[in-house]
């Protein structure tokens, strides 16, 4: 055998020290064993292992083992130098140590089956070790800073002592997977001001859930010594009294016991409640997210709520999202009083703060009236030079105020020192905070370190947003025959866009697409009921006025002075025709949506509102979603839609890729349009064209 010092090196958070002796695991392969090392933790950051491979080894033929407590993983060599492979691992080691075997498996092919294999294995249980609970950090109050007005002084906090050292463990250490059916129930209706109990249970058996109620049941695997957390998220409901957002349990050990938590509420307004529960352990992205709805009803109406179940979706944390710097945003919200819990992390390290909007429906607004008076002044601008540097300039600055507004001071340090290379690929994960416009909060400088002044949106480093229980596969099939566009002739002039006609050619010469049929609200409503795998919508949308504002997209036949209704096809229509499928898999296949029009890409800060065309769109099953968060220009709009479409017909680009290449495409207008795009989907995935995308304008 050759010795471990002779093939294995390391860098960044692990060391190489040796073969242990009492190591009588073999991996479960044909071919030959070149090296196994215990690896020491020597901090939590993702550890990198290198590996140097000899003249006589096919490095395609490696595959390296770790085992760590009870988790195998396999994991595929990377790297174009020989003398330079690199393995990342997608968990923390701390201070624990792990067993890592190297071996040249007899067969290309069984390297690559062991890595599908053993692929399951390592998402969802990456052995990091418990953080020490700690008292919970004061909220701080946010508000978007005025025009003009300096930005404000950062909050000081101390950070969290760092969890004690783990012992490490002896090897092959028992198989602590366990199966854990986790049970959530609440009324499905409830009446305003009466408190009510959301009841979650955790046991090794499936248990029946009490009479009358709204309820959800799924199994999920574990690791049975070690903790799980549950976090609620509210919309429409409130926790009351000083309870914890969030509570540690652990699955119990023995089948006749139940491990138990009721979270009490009370819903302040009548309208429509929703409760998420997001279970997790050590990983940022939930294992389970359990979701209920009820309706709100006003004191004196029945609330004899009818039997209910939905099932919650379940979700192994994807090993390659897991090592990607996130922003995971749990949000509490009722009425316009919004609470979110952020946990940034980046490259194994995180920090935490929560942040209260007493009113986000003014916060959102005023930024947005922010942007549209930017963009204004921008119109006035005739030197593209001269444009392109004031909004820079001026973006950059509303951008750092939002910074400061939703970031503690140790959550932008930890953004500022990551930078450029440590974000790269960076995610918003949540459970449905969808409207704050994260594309262009823009990273600060912490105290004593001068800005250079180069730009750091958050959505330059190919920001992704991410909505729990919703589908997100890697692999998108796009047929002709089911890729429809509406791209509406307006009756009114002034509602006539100068490129919708050039944006309709590059459809049907690209994709072969079709218009739908008829061109208004009843077309759009039966392509919902029949299906497709693209929709494209190049047109006017607005925000309806009301008490409960809601989304519409303005077709061909809208005229401001009179109400047609088959002109306007709005959010809850959609909802009617594409209703919640509720759990989903997570690799389940989807149609892909795209919404070119103004203030369709977030939601809607509003009382009872429970969604606009995204959050529909997502949870109604499309695979990925992308939409306009503010008013966008014509000629931008056009250059994005065309750039982003482009980039995706190379197989080796991903949607985040492609979004990426078209902001960099759009921002040559310089009347930053380019920023107003969010993407939701997953960052890898890719669209597949049955027939290749032609070359060439069209004729």
């Amino acid at each position: 055998m050759t010795p471990a010092s002779a093939i294995l090196g390391a860098r960044g958070a692990v060391r190489v020290i040796g073969a242990p002796d009492a190591t009588g695991w073999t991996p479960p392969s044909s071919g030959r064993e070149l090296a196994r090392a215990v690896l020491i933790g020597t901090g939590g950051a993702a550890p990198v292992l290198v590996l140097a491979i000899a003249d006589d080894v096919d490095p395609r033929r490696v595959v390296v083992f770790v085992q760590l407590d009870g988790l195998l993983c396999t994991f595929r060599p990377m790297g174009e130098d020989p003398d330079a492979l690199e393995v990342v691992l997608p968990f923390r080691l701390e201070a624990r140590s792990a067993l890592a075997v190297v071996v040249e498996c007899a067969t290309e092919a069984e390297a690559e089956e062991l890595a599908r294999r053993y692929d399951a294995a390592r998402a969802g249980l990456e052995a990091s070790a418990p953080e020490e609970p700690r008292e919970a950090e004061p909220a701080l109050e946010a508000a978007p800073p005025e025009e003009g007005a300096p930005l404000p002084a950062p909050v000081t906090r101390s950070a969290a002592p760092p969890p004690p050292p783990s012992p490490a463990p002896s090897f092959p250490a028992p198989d602590r997977r366990a199966v854990a059916h986790v049970h959530a129930e609440m009324p499905r209706r409830v009446a305003v001001d009466a408190e009510f109990d959301v009841r979650l249970r955790l046991s090794r058996r499936r248990l029946e859930a009490s009479a009358g109620t709204s309820h959800t049941v799924q199994s999920i695997k574990v690791d049975a010594e070690r903790d799980l957390t549950v976090t609620i998220a509210l919309r429409g409901f409130r926790l009351v009294g000083d309870q914890p957002e969030t509570i540690v349990t652990r699955l119990p050990r023995s089948a006749h016991e139940v491990a138990e938590h009721r979270f009490r509420l009370v819903a302040p307004l009548p309208g429509n409640g929703e409760v998420s529960l997001v279970v997790r352990q050590d990983a940022d992205l939930p294992l389970a997210t359990l979701r209920l709805t009820a309706e709100i009803v006003a004191v004196g109406t029945p609330t004899e709520p009818l039997p209910a179940e939905v099932t919650a979706d379940v979700v192994e944390p994807d090993p390659d999202l897991v090592v990607l710097p996130s922003i995971r945003v749990d949000e509490s919200i009722v009425g316009t009083d919004s609470t979110l819990r952020i946990r940034v992390s980046v490259g194994g390290e995180a920090r935490e703060c929560t942040i209260h909007l007493a009113d986000k429906a003014a916060f959102i607004s005023r930024t947005y009236r922010r942007i549209a008076g930017l963009r204004s002044e921008l119109g006035d601008l005739l030197d593209r030079d001269e444009r392109a540097r004031y909004g820079l300039r001026r973006l950059r600055s509303l951008g750092m105020g939002l910074a400061r507004s939703l970031f503690s001071t140790e959550v932008l340090e930890l953004l500022w020192n990551a930078e450029p290379d440590g974000l790269d690929g960076l995610i918003v994960q949540t459970s449905g905070e969808l409207d704050v416009p994260w594309e262009i909060v823009h990273l600060l400088p912490p105290l004593g370190v001068a800005d250079d002044g180069r730009p750091r949106f958050l959505s330059s480093y190919g920001l992704t947003r991410w909505v729990y229980d919703t589908a997100h596969p890697t692999d998108l099939r796009v047929a002709p025959e089911r890729v429809r566009f509406v791209c509406p002739d307006y009756a009114e002039q002034h509602l006539r866009l100068t490129h919708t006609t050039e944006e309709r050619r590059f459809l049907e010469h690209r994709f072969a697409a079709k218009s739908i049929d008829p061109d208004d609200a009843d077309g759009i409503a039966g392509l919902m009921h029949d299906g497709f795998d693209l929709l494209h919508f190049a047109g006017h949308g607005r925000w309806s006025e009301g008490a409960s504002p809601t989304q519409e997209l303005l077709l061909s036949a809208f005229r401001e002075a009179e109400d047609v209704p088959s002109a306007r096809y709005s959010d809850g229509e959609l909802r009617r025709d594409l209703p919640d499928r509720g759990a989903t898999d997570a690799a389940a296949t989807g149609p892909f949506v795209f919404l070119n029009a103004c203030d369709i890409g977030r939601l809607p800060s509003a009382p009872a509102s429970l969604g606009g065309f995204p959050e529909a769109f997502l949870r109604g099953g499309a695979a990925a979603f992308v939409g306009c968060s503010w008013a966008v220009g014509d000629d931008p709009a056009s250059t994005f839609v065309e750039a982003f479409y482009l980039a995706l017909a190379d197989d080796d680009a991903t949607i985040a890729d492609a979004a990426r290449a078209a902001r960099l495409a759009a921002r040559a207008d310089a009347d930053l349009s380019e920023l107003a795009y969010a993407v939701y989907a997953h960052p890898y995935a890719h669209i597949h064209l049955d027939q290749p995308i032609p070359e060439g304008p069209p004729s």
